[in-house]
């Protein structure tokens, strides 16, 4: 069997920033979450907070904090 890993960016950046931003080793990550399966594919992925056509100023604000807080 076979294994496709997504990673949703946003709920990680969250999780890391809980214990200080630790570094990570994402090919061991990936091995881990494959459970032993070959890994086809893995995908990261971090999307923006929705944003509707007109935003509000809490939209923006939330935008904002988000553009300044991806990791790199």
């Amino acid at each position: 069997m076979r294994a496709v890993i997504f990673i949703d960016g946003g709920y990680l950046e969250k999780v890391l920033n809980y214990y200080r931003n630790p570094k990570i080793d994402f090919n061991k990550l990936v091995e881990k979450l494959s459970g032993g399966r070959e890994v086809l594919r893995t995908y990261y992925y971090h999307c923006l907070p929705y944003k509707s056509a007109e935003p509000t100023e809490e939209e923006t604000k939330s935008i904002a904090r988000e553009k300044n807080s991806i990791i790199r």
